[in-house]
């Protein structure tokens, strides 16, 4: 069975982790649960996941951006993941869904930003051919705030049940690919006896709480609440498998001192896995030291090959800019050959190094290109081709200048352009998805979550009847690291990273693991690039694992 233990390190007390957890988990709750501002008083709660902009969020609620900011004054400052903002609802109406409403024996549905009609099939239990029998105008595209019936049919308890038992076992999507042909010359892995398999296994789990802040609720915390709500979720599952683990948790906030606390009372001692810390410092003190003691430890965020460097139990879930740059040119050679590409570079010193690699990646791949210094939008208008299809390059991840740039573009559309930008651009505040959207805007991304998918969408409804609150980005990504490497663990055994680039690949909820070594001596990185397209207004993979 799951079992928490306290090993927190401050100074001015322990307390039992079990019970912090539940307090800040309740506090957050209430958090997202009251009133603050009382001029709108009629609201329902959104939180705010990476990606969505203050346009997209008044698209999917149908309302206005003035009214959005109107009950949240502090958007006017950026829009943040995890922030709680209240949305003002149309006469009164207090229902989850503000989009929902009775319509005689039909109900109507809205359509938000990134839906699709299989997912909003999938959500009111209904089919698309009905959708599309009741709605024969859909079959001409699907468009933000178009108005659909949907079939009024109440779920039965069993569908309801099923829903909430979560079947992660056939939902999660494990799909067993060929392992590449160049690992089958290495020593086969061979997976642990039944005998073994009923061990239990000692999982740390290292993530920042900050659970003696002075504040009532600190908003850092809710990436590592978030996050182990999602691993706790994924255990359970596991424990129907007959998979038992013990869970220690420890809150390292972002403290080096706390850290090195750990360390030197022996706690982590007796690991069979560590997740964590979270952030580059510490996770170098804790993997460093784990290295020593031969106890493999995961960072589910830290890009950084100095993780992995000399590391040899060291594993990262999110590759470089050197391996995501690599991807990135093998589609573009691939799928873009006949386009007349140009590459577009700012003066920033923050985008200098991507930009530097991803061009050396396209050289090197054979993507002839036009080099381009943006001063200006007149040289790109110049060198737009009016006979080829344009692929137009621009890794900046300036918000002021890309609204500028895509807004300027967007008046070229006629000329057959495809833009190539940043993952960034989907947390700017004012992107314009109209523009995006009629650019064929495209970008590379480490982890993505289809929120329209069957396994999300009982994830989501089974985390929310668990948890009473809506699954982040971040109870995903938990949800997928600890479903991975505790079933890696109870497959093959405490030497599991050493089999790590020889596992079938894992397309999870929100990420795919296809793991190689990064060299004899260090550890272990994630290959896994999605490339996404906003294509009427829906985000899609479109490539994977390349």
């Amino acid at each position: 069975m799951t079992s928490v233990r306290n090993h927190l390190q401050p100074s001015n007390g322990n307390k039992s982790i079990f019970r912090t957890i539940s307090l800040i988990i309740l506090i957050f709750i209430s958090f997202q649960s009251v009133a603050q501002n009382p001029d709108c008083e009629n609201f329902i709660l959104h939180t705010v996941e990476k990606g969505q902009t203050i346009y997209g969020i008044s698209k999917q609620y149908d309302i206005s951006q003035e009214d959005l900011k109107f009950c949240n004054p502090e958007i006017s400052e950026g829009l943040k993941t995890g922030l709680v903002l209240k949305i003002p609802s149309k006469e009164g109406v207090k229902a989850k869904d503000a989009q929902q409403r009775k319509d005689g024996k039909y109900k109507i549905h809205i359509v938000k930003l990134k839906e699709t009609l299989y997912g909003i099939s999938k959500s009111n239990n209904t089919s698309v051919e009905e959708i599309v029998k009741l709605n024969p105008e859909v079959e001409a595209g699907l468009k933000v705030g178009m108005e659909l019936k949907i079939p009024d049919a109440k779920k039965t308890k069993t569908q309801n049940d099923k829903t909430k038992e979560f079947p992660v076992e056939e939902l999660v999507q494990e799909k067993l690919v060929k392992v590449e042909e160049e690992k089958t010359t290495l020593k086969p892995c061979k997976k642990v006896s039944e005998k073994d398999r009923s061990k239990i296994y000692n999982v740390a789990l290292m993530l920042p709480f900050y659970a003696n802040s002075s504040d009532n609720f600190n908003a850092k915390a809710k990436i590592g609440i978030d996050f182990y709500q999602g691993v706790k979720y994924a255990l359970d599952s596991l424990k129907k498998k007959g998979v038992y683990v013990k869970l220690y948790v420890f809150d390292t906030q972002n403290d080096s001192t706390i850290a090195n606390s750990i360390i030197k009372k022996g706690s982590l001692d007796g690991m069979n896995i560590i997740i964590g810390p979270l952030y580059s410092a510490l996770y170098m003190t804790v993997t460093e030291y784990a290295d020593k003691k031969k106890i493999p430890t995961v960072n589910p965020f830290v890009q950084s090959d100095l993780t992995i460097r000399n590391n040899k139990y060291s594993i990262k879930a999110t590759p470089d800019n050197v391996t995501m740059a690599a991807k990135v040119a093998k589609f573009v050679k691939e799928k873009y050959t006949n386009h007349q590409v140009l590459f577009l570079s700012n003066s920033s010193e923050r985008d200098q190094e991507y930009t530097t690699i991803l061009k050396d990646a396209l050289l090197e791949s054979g993507v002839m290109f036009k080099p381009i210094k943006y001063v200006s939008f007149s040289e790109v208008a110049e060198n737009l081709s009016e006979s080829k299809e344009n692929l137009v390059i621009f890794p900046s991840t300036s918000q002021a200048q890309v609204y500028d740039f895509t807004s300027k573009l967007n008046g070229h559309k006629s000329k057959k352009i495809s833009l190539l930008g940043m993952a960034e651009w989907n947390n700017f505040e004012n992107i314009d998805y109209n523009y995006l959207n009629n650019l064929n805007y495209f970008y590379a991304a480490s982890n993505f979550t289809d929120y329209n998918s069957p396994a999300s969408q009982a994830f989501q409804s089974a985390f929310r009847n668990e948890f009473k609150v809506e699954a982040s980005n971040f109870a995903f990504q938990g949800f997928d690291i600890a479903w991975f490497f505790v079933n890696a663990l109870f497959e093959y055994g405490d030497d599991f990273h050493k089999c790590l680039d020889q596992m079938p690949i894992y397309n999870g909820l929100n990420n795919s693991f296809v793991y190689s070594q990064k060299g004899k001596n260090n550890g272990f990185e994630n290959q896994n690039i999605y490339i996404i397209k906003i294509d009427e207004f829906n985000s899609q993979i479109i490539s994977r694992h390349e």
